[in-house]
């Protein structure tokens, strides 16, 4: 039910509760000297609960939408590394990988103002993304981190390059 005049901003969130699995490895290594190489492996498959939908919706559908979407499974892959130059500053990385299963619609997809028919999307779709960063550490409760976050291959997803910085306070 999201409003036409809001041009999507009014949606938010992943649509549907999600149940996931997820597992996570670490290591850290010692090359002496305030040099640490912190290395992470992190899976996570994630199976969406059926959301029904009515009229403009962020799945796609238009005016006159009315159904149920069966959205997309999930699995994502995460590898972190961080690297310490010295005791204030790091280096880290992410790359994150993602494939969602096809999903399914029962319903009626609504119509476009042209006329066509409205189209909920649940198709498959692949996407990697890297996040290198910066970080500067004052103390051990103290650091700032700033990098970008961006999609450098994909199909059936989004292509996104976003700016990213955060304050860090540790109790």
């Amino acid at each position: 039910k999201l409003n036409p005049g809001n041009k999507g901003t009014d949606a938010g969130g992943a649509g549907s509760f999600n149940t996931a699995l997820g597992i996570a490895f670490g290591k850290a290594f010692y090359f002496g000297h305030h040099h640490f190489l912190s290395l992470r492996l992190s899976g996570q498959y994630s199976i969406p609960s059926p959301v029904d939908v009515e009229g403009l919706n962020a799945y796609g559908g238009a005016a006159g939408a009315k159904g149920t979407v069966y959205p997309m499974r999930n699995f994502e892959l995460d590898f972190g590394l961080e690297f310490t130059f010295t005791q204030n500053w790091a280096f880290a990385l992410d790359v994150i990988g993602n494939w969602w299963h096809t999903g399914r619609f029962k319903g009626n997809p609504g119509t476009l103002p042209n006329g066509n028919p409205g189209k909920i999307d649940v198709q498959a779709a692949m996407q990697w993304s890297a996040a290198p960063a910066l970080e500067y550490n004052w103390s051990d409760k103290i650091g700032l981190i700033g990098g970008v976050w961006f999609t450098f291959l994909g199909k059936n997803s989004d292509n996104f390059i976003s700016g990213i910085i955060a304050f860090n306070y540790y109790n």
